[in-house]
């Protein structure tokens, strides 16, 4: 594994993904340094949150289509067709589902 060559500030990810710097700060309560989430050092009692590339990416949850596909097309080797009739849906909307292009609602 290659060694950590930069990180990103917390300010910066934020403004990344779209989400609330203080959101953040909560959220890296519970990361460690194995999941991507550092503490900079400054002069004196100055410390600033900052982020790998993955830790990053630990903070965008995957598509559930991506998990619908990873589980259940690929392993059964299925398209989409036989499994929309099952589940009642065009095919059309579980393809956008396991593309990414549609979202799960209840």
């Amino acid at each position: 594994m290659a060694g950590i060559s930069y990180v990103f500030t917390i300010t910066r990810v934020a403004k990344m993904i779209g989400e609330d710097e203080d959101w953040l700060q909560e959220i890296c309560t519970e990361m460690d340094p194995e999941d991507g989430c550092l503490t900079v050092l400054g002069l004196g009692e100055e410390a600033i949150t900052a982020f790998t590339r993955s830790g990053v990416d630990n903070l965008n949850p995957p598509h559930p289509g991506g998990i619908v596909r990873r589980q259940c097309l690929d392993p059964l080797e299925l398209s989409v067709t036989e499994p929309a009739k099952g589940l009642g849906v065009t095919r059309q909307a579980l393809s956008d589902l396991v593309n990414g292009k549609a979202g799960i609602s209840i």
